[in-house]
């Protein structure tokens, strides 16, 4: 894109001063500093008041498929940014850590991408009047990321934030190495300490361990105390199909709520299974089951199949073809 093709879009983004959402969408091909490069020539006063004074929400899709994506100077001169969702199919979502002003005005942050914990965390430090926030880790570029520094994983990251979040989504879309983002327990286990959260949607192996641990009362000790409605979606680590052993402890832990649910759980109103369009263990009359566990009582159970496109998933890879990437 030329210089004066740039210039041309810079002065439509100030022409736009009644715009309250704004969609962007860069081709796979373009030069990821571009939207930058725009932004920053509307931000330079040259053709008006401002860059999007009245914009509060801003959707960015990448389609850029390697390396990383620096979003901090793109966003930070749009003043009245509440509500940013980014998405990127392949690879990951930088923040650097020069500028994160805009960090504070928001109130919703969607980030369908790979992105490290370290950066959640200053994200999160900054954003204090964050309500909302989605992570769906898509397909990275590679399939090893470094461990977050000590004291800034992704459970520390979310209690820089329990007295404002409301709401939480957090997907792995089977990729492993997010696993180590957790910090050294491997689990989401600030999820007790959340105690504004009302909306939780996260996969099963997040807070429990199917593969080892048999489901109990305790389990539920280890969810937001104050949740009005949570969403458990299936996921298995390993490449090969669910065992007849890890569905009847799928089963366990959905029945267990019908039986427990009200008492340490009181204020939960619905509980979403969510089976996986990859490998689901529970069969049609299993779920029946479960369900006339729950009915006519609260918390309302409800079963659906995964509302995210299958090409969010990693694919499992098995040893052998581990072997050959190796070679």
């Amino acid at each position: 894109m030329s210089l004066l093709t740039q210039r041309i879009f810079s002065v439509l983004l100030c022409l736009a001063a009644k715009t309250e959402r704004l969609v962007l969408c860069r081709a796979q091909h373009e030069d990821s500093s571009l939207l930058n490069r725009i932004i920053s020539l509307a931000a330079a006063g040259e053709y008006g008041e401002g860059v999007l004074p009245n914009c509060s929400t801003i959707f960015f899709h990448d389609s850029g498929t390697i390396g990383l994506t620096d979003t901090t100077t793109d966003y930070a001169l749009v003043r009245n940014l509440k509500c940013l969702h980014l998405r990127r199919s392949i690879g990951y979502i930088s923040f650097p850590p020069q500028d994160l002003t805009w960090a504070s005005r928001l109130r919703e942050l969607r980030l369908i991408s790979c992105v490290d914990a370290k950066d959640m965390f200053r994200i999160c430090k900054g954003a204090v009047r964050l309500r909302n926030l989605s992570l769906i880790m898509t397909k990275p570029s590679d399939i090893f990321r470094p461990l977050p520094p000590e004291g800034e994983d992704l459970n520390c990251a979310l209690l820089q934030r329990a007295n404002t979040l409301k709401i939480l989504e957090l997907r792995t879309c089977q990729n492993t190495w997010f696993i180590g983002q957790l910090g050294p327990t491997r689990r989401l286990d600030c999820c007790p300490r959340l105690t504004k959260l009302k909306m939780l949607i996260i996969d099963i192996p997040l807070l429990f361990n199917l593969d080892i641990e048999e489901p109990s009362v305790s389990f539920l000790d280890r969810l937001p105390p104050n949740l009005v409605s949570l969403s458990l979606a299936e996921l298995w680590w390993r490449p090969r199909s669910p065992s007849s052993l890890e569905a009847r402890r799928i089963k366990a832990l959905l029945e267990m709520f019908a039986l427990h649910a009200d008492s340490i759980l009181p204020s939960l109103d619905e509980l979403q299974y969510i089976h996986s369009r990859i490998r689901t263990c529970l069969s049609s009359r299993q779920i029946y089951e479960i369900w006339e566990r729950f009915s006519p009582i609260i918390p309302k159970f409800t079963c659906d199949k995964d509302f995210l496109p299958r090409e969010y998933f990693t694919p499992l890879l098995t040893p052998r073809r581990i072997r050959c990437r190796t070679i």
